[in-house]
């Protein structure tokens, strides 16, 4: 990051001008400045952000940032020289304007340092992800609109085919919209081979399953959760969007595509839902969202979004799930990866009415 690193020495020695000439100078080399911060903190992240897919381990992650880092300098640098260019013939307000933004382009700079600086960091936990059942070549064709990914219990069978019933299903189903629906799940509690026979009879039939082989029980809700950011990242981040609905949720699939249509045009990295903040853990142990004080210690739970309605950029789901492996562990799923990892990895927080959500509603 030695780029930036120059050009905040050269803020913090900037001397005063006093002349017109010498301040319009001094507009147009911050109005170039700007353009540089711009271009490098979307050429880094991005190109940073669409490696991690295949960049799981601790050296591979710092070796990608390295030469990533290299190659988005020069092209920043051939960039600056012909935006330089163009900034001699702006006028004064033009240039205003330009400065105006600088500020919050620093801060939006220290942002992607600290998160380039983080998924350097080594992996703190080991996900033990095997598929027992996995359609790694359903979203190869045809498939860059919208992945609706759903978490749901091995014996939900009726949830499931009310889903496929819904509006959901009917949109995944007409070609021309160029989206899937997968439902997520783990393997019965006390192994029945009842309903492991039931799941895949219902395999054959809708090939709209992935099966991961741990206990599926609310106690591995975040196993799930990070498995399904792992699927996403992958075998389907060509989609453009990842809608995650629990599988008794009604959705209003027009909506939501609308929300984050609009919030793409605003931000790189995004996460929209029901907002909730200021709430306290539950320390009872015999409460089933009980967090011990060794697990968070905190008296506030982080401001987060819940996990019954979300969406996101495929490319954030990368993010989140490198975060995922890389911070301090909370057994409950959504404040994990909403509350802790998305800021942690320079995620964007939304809270948008078209994602509230009533349990029990189809």
């Amino acid at each position: 990051m030695k780029v930036f690193s120059f050009y905040k020495r050269i803020f913090n020695r900037m001397p005063v001008p006093t002349s017109i000439k010498r301040m319009k100078r001094l507009m147009i080399f911050l109005a170039g400045l700007t353009v540089v911060m711009w271009l490098a903190s979307s050429l880094v992240i991005s190109t940073f952000s669409l490696a991690i897919p295949i960049r799981t381990s601790e050296n591979s992650t710092k070796e990608s940032y390295i030469e990533l880092s290299k190659n988005s300098v020069n092209m920043v640098k051939n960039n600056v020289r012909i935006q330089n260019r163009s900034l001699e013939n702006k006028t004064l307000t033009e240039i205003d304007r330009l400065i105006a933004e600088n500020k919050k382009l620093k801060e939006h700079m220290y942002t992607q340092e600290e998160v380039i600086s983080f998924l350097s960091q080594p992996i703190l936990n080991e996900y033990s992800i095997k598929y027992m059942f996995n359609p790694s070549t359903a979203c190869a064709e045809n498939m860059n609109r919208v992945l609706f990914i759903v978490p749901s219990k091995t014996n939900n069978f009726d949830n499931r085919n009310k889903v496929r019933q819904s509006e959901r299903g009917k949109f995944v189903n007409m070609t021309e919209n160029g989206s899937k629906l997968f439902f997520f799940l783990g393997r019965h509690p006390g192994g029945s081979q009842k309903i492991q026979r039931l799941i895949e009879d219902e395999i054959v039939t809708y090939r709209d399953i992935v099966q991961i082989d741990f206990t599926d029980t609310y106690a591995n809700i975040l196993q799930k959760t990070v498995s399904m950011l792992h699927w996403v990242t992958h075998f389907c981040s060509n989609t453009s969007f990842v809608v995650r609905t629990d599988d008794d949720v009604k959705v209003n699939v027009t909506d939501i595509i609308s929300a984050l249509e609009e919030k793409r045009r605003t931000f790189r990295h995004f996460l929209l839902g029901e907002i909730q903040e200021g709430w306290e853990p539950i320390r009872n142990r015999h409460s089933k969202y009980f967090l011990s004080m060794t697990e968070y210690p905190h008296p506030l739970l982080p401001r987060f979004a819940i996990g019954g309605l979300l969406g996101f950029p495929a490319a954030t789901a990368a993010l989140l799930y490198q975060c995922a492996l890389r911070l301090k562990l909370i057994w409950l799923d959504d404040v994990f990866i909403t509350g802790l990892c998305a800021p942690k990895v320079g995620v964007t927080l939304i809270g948008d009415p078209r994602f509230t959500f009533k349990h029990w509603d189809w």
